[in-house]
């Protein structure tokens, strides 16, 4: 967001591309790359920086974060399909549950594949996607609740 906010997300992106060198703009790039790259490597650990200090621009720094972060987390995905089968209201208010199964599923969903379908042809598994969440969530809720579920 703060790259998209400061209008330098096409640094990351790789759609500004570096200019060549004696070019007018070639040390205003370089200025600019130069200031993402570091905000880049202010957002992460001391652990990670180490790592990845070597990369000269900062669409390759991004490039390998992308690739570290954006593989799959088997154990992960397991525990969050763990937590959500067990998740029962018990004690808490109606709205405590709901975010706590709002916060599980929205961190299993950063986990799933991404698509690129701008034909609409996902809408109807982003519906029923979305029944199925309701549908837990009424499974979910005390007796107490059982004519909300009828």
């Amino acid at each position: 967001m703060a790259l998209h906010g400061k209008n330098k997300y096409r640094f990351v992106h790789g759609s500004i591309l570096e200019p060549t060198l004696g070019h007018s703009t070639h040390a205003l790039w370089h200025r600019n790359d130069s200031i993402v790259s570091s905000w880049l490597l202010n957002s992460l650990s001391k652990e990670m920086q180490v790592s990845i200090l070597h990369y000269s621009f900062a669409k390759a720094i991004w490039d390998d974060l992308k690739e570290r972060f954006e593989k799959h987390n088997g154990p992960l995905i397991f525990q969050l399909k763990h937590e959500l089968i067990t998740l029962q209201q018990g004690s808490m208010f109606v709205s405590s549950f709901y975010s706590k199964l709002h916060s599980l599923w929205e961190s299993l969903s950063e986990l799933k594949p991404s698509h690129s379908c701008t034909c609409g042809g996902i809408k109807p598994w982003c519906d029923f996607e979305q029944l199925e969440y309701a549908m837990q969530f009424l499974m979910e809720l005390n007796e107490s609740f059982s004519t909300i579920r009828g």
